[in-house]
């Protein structure tokens, strides 16, 4: 389904609207990734829900963050309307989920099972001990025994991102919007990597606007769905010492 961004078919969006209310939740999600390229679509889908034609659902912090790169203030308002403000500046929100992370992990965990964590929830954009990708920085050399500023980096994400880790917003020419780290630069097309690493190939003739996101890639709120153990053994993990070299 996720192909169909390619394309500026307003049929498209017209049968993904339609056909919406029948899919299943791991198809919802991959109709409103499709829908959320583009500023009309992903409008027509804002209107349907605030006319009750579809049910509002949950949209994660990355598919909120997404309408509002969108960068038109119709979306903006029934975003903030049915899901609440973003506010990347929600100092006191952040505060309060550090000090309950951190009263969490008074307790040790398992770095066995922290591992496991990681793979899941992690190395998809970050590598650890060798293990995973390197869409964000590399933990293994990163200050992960200081619990501060390792609860700091994944809560509040977009507080300090490093130049090299800014994400891009491409807007082309038929107004489809595509948000991540541009990885291969080349004269005739480039190529942007999401959150979730998958690899989307603009050319340039088809490029209409780039310009940086203030927003770092990296979602925020993703340790809320982790239990108090899971939290425990996935920061055992993070702050466990690199292994030594023979």
């Amino acid at each position: 389904m996720l192909v169909l961004a390619r394309y500026a078919d307003p049929r498209i969006s017209q049968a993904l609207l339609k056909s919406y209310p029948d899919y299943d939740a791991s198809s919802q999600t991959q109709a409103r990734r499709v829908l959320f390229t583009r500023q009309t679509w992903a409008l027509a889908f804002l209107r349907l829900v605030d006319q009750g034609k579809l049910q509002a659902g949950e949209l994660d912090l990355q598919e909120l963050t997404t309408l509002n790169s969108l960068g038109n203030k119709t979306i903006t308002g029934l975003t903030a309307k049915h899901w609440g403000q973003i506010n990347q500046s929600d100092s006191q929100h952040k505060i309060t989920e550090i000090r309950r992370v951190r009263f969490l992990l008074k307790h040790p965990g398992n770095a066995e099972r922290g591992s496991q964590l990681f793979q899941k929830q992690c190395a998809t954009c970050h590598q650890l001990f060798g293990t995973g990708n390197k869409l964000g920085p590399d933990l293994t050399t990163a200050n992960r025994g200081d619990l501060d500023y390792l609860l700091e980096s994944i809560i509040d994400p977009s507080r300090f991102v490093r130049k090299e880790y800014v994400s891009s917003v491409v807007v082309t020419r038929d107004g489809r919007v595509v948000t991540g780290i541009i990885k291969v630069d080349q004269p005739d097309q480039i190529r942007i990597a999401n959150n979730k690493n998958e690899l989307t190939t603009i050319r340039r003739d088809d490029i209409e606007e780039i310009h940086d996101s203030p927003v770092s890639l990296m979602p925020e709120k993703i340790l809320k769905q982790l239990s108090e153990q899971e939290l425990q053994d996935l920061f055992a993990y993070l702050q466990r010492p690199a292994p030594k070299k023979d």
